[in-house]
């Protein structure tokens, strides 16, 4: 891939981004594009793992597949639930990460938007 290309598909999408500042129906929607779904996510522990979920989280990270995007998060008092939100436009990334965590911690989802 050329950096010509780059170049003119980043400059397409600044425009775009421009345009819909003012206000034109048709470049609302294209802006929609940019704009990410939001999610929180709850996060309960088995009985007995936070501390084996934050080893995990401290040698690994948290292990989000491209695409999927970590914005806050706010652990209980109890360490027993963390609350996180993030984005993306492919829910079904939620399941990848969501195994690559199951042997600790149950899910729910909720949509925001």
């Amino acid at each position: 891939m050329s950096n010509v290309y780059l170049y003119q598909v980043l400059f397409s999408d600044i425009d775009i981004l421009l345009n819909a500042t003012r206000g034109s129906d048709q470049d609302l929607y294209k802006l929609e594009k940019y704009q990410m779904k939001k999610f929180m996510v709850i996060e309960r522990f088995k009985a007995g793992c936070w501390d084996a979920a934050y080893a995990r989280f401290n040698s690994s990270g948290r292990m989000l597949p491209s695409g999927l995007n970590y914005l806050n998060s706010w652990p209980s008092r109890e360490n027993s639930v963390c609350y996180q939100l993030m984005e993306t436009n492919s829910p079904e990334l939620f399941e990848l990460w969501f195994a690559q965590w199951n042997d600790l911690v149950e899910f729910e989802l909720v949509p925001i938007d």
